[in-house]
């Protein structure tokens, strides 16, 4: 859970509070009328957490992104990334596609679209599911194909044990730290990666490429920084 901050003036402060305290949900824009400079912008679907006072501002606790998955138990539960988030709580595992709300993101290796920015809004209202078995059993679950939002990760290279240093052989644990790093959620992303010896490696050895990725506003642009970063990688191999 991280804070936002939204500077205004006292009597906007005020009536954005009141508003918020509801539990309504408002879309607080960048030079809307009555309200000095956004620090970040959001939708708040959930009650203010505190006000700061010092010149009247508003501060709303906004919580992480949720996260979902589909897990078949087809590794060992103790070298199984996905049993370990859920067990600390990190994630939750989806029992059932029925569980899963209709419109969230699935993380797909096969999938047009890479995850962007633009996706924020549907997760932060839906979540991220991800999937912890084969690619092949899904025509168990015709659901994920039609009722989801189908997006792949960019190019980035394993940190795990098994594939250390092979390109998008990810477990699902960075698969979904890799997301929500791209999201702009990055505490979120350290603390999932912190639950593993090698966590922070993944989030090291692929931080320059991340950050291109999370800065990038639209998955084409998310597209063309992963065809920078293949590009630079060629370079240094053959330099």
């Amino acid at each position: 859970m991280r804070l936002v901050a939204i500077l205004s003036s006292g009597d906007s402060a005020t009536r954005i509070a009141r508003l918020s305290s509801r539990g309504q949900q408002e879309c607080y824009r960048h030079g809307g009328e009555g309200l000095s400079p956004i620090v970040v912008l959001s939708v708040l679907p959930f009650p203010v957490a505190f006000i700061y006072t010092a010149r009247v501002s508003l501060v709303v606790a906004m919580p992480d992104i949720r996260l979902y998955i589909l897990m078949e138990h087809e590794d060992d539960p103790r070298k199984c990334t996905a049993a370990n988030l859920v067990r600390h709580g990190e994630a939750r595992r989806a029992s059932a596609i029925a569980s899963i709300p209709r419109g969230a993101v699935v993380l797909d290796p096969e999938a047009e679209r890479s995850i962007s920015a633009e996706d924020l809004p549907i997760v932060r209202k839906l979540g991220i599911l991800a999937l912890d078995c084969s690619w092949k059993k899904l025509e168990r679950f015709p659901r994920i194909k039609t009722g989801l939002r189908h997006r792949a990760i960019p190019f980035t290279v394993a940190a795990n044990p098994v594939n250390f240093g092979k390109p998008q052989m990810l477990t699902t644990a960075e698969a979904l730290a890799a997301s929500v790093y791209i999201l702009g959620e990055k505490e979120q992303a350290h603390r999932l990666m912190s639950r593993f010896r090698w966590g922070e490696t993944f989030l090291d050895i692929n931080l320059e490429r991340l950050e291109a990725y999370s800065s990038a506003a639209t998955s084409a642009e998310v597209v063309e920084a992963q065809e920078r970063a293949i590009q630079r990688l060629i370079a240094a191999k053959t330099g």
